[in-house]
């Protein structure tokens, strides 16, 4: 997340429910605010959306892709600072 995603009242509602909380681990990076696309990495595929007013989505299911993503998914979450 970015840290004004996180501040945002919605998601703060979510993710401050006990529930959410117990399964839930946030982290946010000052350096991705203002990226107006987000990616998902779920089982061996690799999701990518736009969320500026022209929606767009890609799913990619590809051995090679997805180690790329989550290669660089690691190394961002180590940089990024747990949510408290």
């Amino acid at each position: 997340f970015a840290e004004e995603d996180i501040r945002h009242p919605v998601h703060k509602e979510f993710y401050t429910k006990p529930e959410v909380k117990k399964i839930s681990e946030l982290r946010y990076l000052k350096d991705l605010n203002n990226i107006d696309a987000n990616f998902f990495i779920y089982g061996k595929k690799v999701a990518f959306l736009s969320t500026e007013e022209d929606l767009i989505g890609i799913v990619i299911d590809n051995p090679c892709i997805y180690k790329q993503q989550k290669r660089i998914f690691d190394i961002l979450w180590k940089m990024a600072k747990p949510v408290k």
